[in-house]
């Protein structure tokens, strides 16, 4: 260890080697070296004296910590990875995924309205999924989305809806006849992502929710129908029949 300084704050162990005064408040002095090389025996020593004190063995001579495969320090390497889960498990928890969403329910037996109309089941057909044959009542809650041929800015359209839908966790079905099938499928790759395309080969679902214009229509847990939007735009806000659709498959 280094030898205390006399009153005058002088270190007779460090003559010779280059340094720098610095003055302290209520009259204490210390001498900093300016090269730290000159204190590295004094270091060492005192790592050894702590080792023994603590009833060990005294560190490595050159006192160098334990690093990790990148010539990190292990301390280092071990609090980035904790960082990279907690971050990792925020944005899990965080994400809108479609099984965040309502599930559904048994197909509702007592309804106040026709099939294809709020409050009445959808109609009761067969929709084409890939090369799968699907009830469409089987397919809720959900929501789904007609888009007329022809249109020039129904990328727009799906693309404001599928942000809307997602951010309840809710799925998208985009559904049109036989001739439109090329058209969704690109639709949903290029645009929707995770939307699902339905093809409706009676096109029963498409008279009943119209094609004129892209509509929108709001599936229940129980397979009833809460809400149709018909002639939406990119603009439109869909927030207030989701929060319903949600609403009514949890209650």
């Amino acid at each position: 260890m280094a030898a205390a300084p006399d009153p005058s704050g002088h270190h007779d162990d460090l003559d010779g080697a280059p340094s720098t005064w610095v003055d302290w408040p209520d009259g204490y002095a210390v001498v900093v070296p300016d090269d730290a090389r000159t204190l590295e025996a004094d270091r060492l020593a005192y790592l050894r004296e702590l080792a023994v004190a603590e009833g060990g063995r005294p560190h490595h001579r050159h006192g160098r910590r334990r690093l990790g495969p990148r010539g990190l320090p292990a301390p280092v390497l071990i609090a980035g990875v904790l960082v990279l889960m907690l971050v990792g498990s925020l944005m899990t928890l965080l994400e809108p995924r479609p099984g965040d969403g309502p599930l559904p329910r048994p197909l509702a037996t007592a309804v106040s309205q026709d099939p294809g109309q709020v409050g009445g089941l959808i109609p009761d057909v067969t929709v084409s999924v890939g090369s799968l044959e699907v009830l469409a009542r089987a397919i809720r809650p959900a929501v789904l989305l007609f888009v007329p041929p022809g249109c020039t800015d129904c990328a727009d359209v799906v693309s404001s809806v599928v942000l809307q839908v997602r951010s309840r966790g809710l799925p998208l079905v985009l559904v049109g006849p036989p001739a439109q099938e090329r058209t969704l499928l690109q639709l949903a790759s290029k645009v929707a992502g995770e939307a699902t395309v339905a093809v409706d080969h009676s096109s029963r679902l498409v008279q009943a929710f119209g094609q004129e214009a892209p509509s929108v229509t709001f599936v229940a847990a129980d397979g009833t129908v809460t809400a149709i939007e018909r002639r939406i735009s990119p603009s439109t806000g869909l927030d207030p029949d989701l929060r319903a659709l949600v609403r009514a498959s949890t209650s």
